[in-house]
């Protein structure tokens, strides 16, 4: 009679979570996460409202001199948007921060590589 009665409250409590959509919503429902391309846009922002990184301390973003960017690497790792990021601030030459979890010099790094691979 408990096993019956705790399967009955677990059933309904899925079947609320299914009308909230909050285990699948529809795809209709869904936003696509813009890219960023500097061949068409390269001004465009509009995939920075997709970022991990919108609603936290812009300081962890840029850092004094020193100070530790491990926490804004791993805020960018599992952001939707970090390959539009990155490539957003090579583009544009970001002279600070981290963007697209990479600091300045390792996006020097890749621009870098970048030029020689083209040669």
């Amino acid at each position: 009679m408990i096993l019956k009665q705790l399967l009955v409250a677990v059933i309904d409590k899925l079947v609320v979570m299914m009308n909230s959509k909050t285990i699948m919503p529809n795809a209709s429902e869904t936003q696509a996460i813009p890219t960023y391309n500097p061949d068409t846009n390269p001004n465009d922002t509009s995939w920075q409202e997709f970022g991990s990184c919108r609603d936290k301390d812009p300081n962890i973003f840029f850092p004094e001199a020193g100070e530790d960017i491990a926490p804004a690497v791993r805020i960018c790792s599992k952001c939707v948007v970090k390959e539009a990021c990155l490539e957003y601030a090579i583009t544009t030459k970001q002279p600070k921060g981290v963007w697209g979890g990479e600091s300045v010099r390792a996006r020097g790094r890749i621009r870098k590589a970048r030029l020689s691979e083209s040669e």
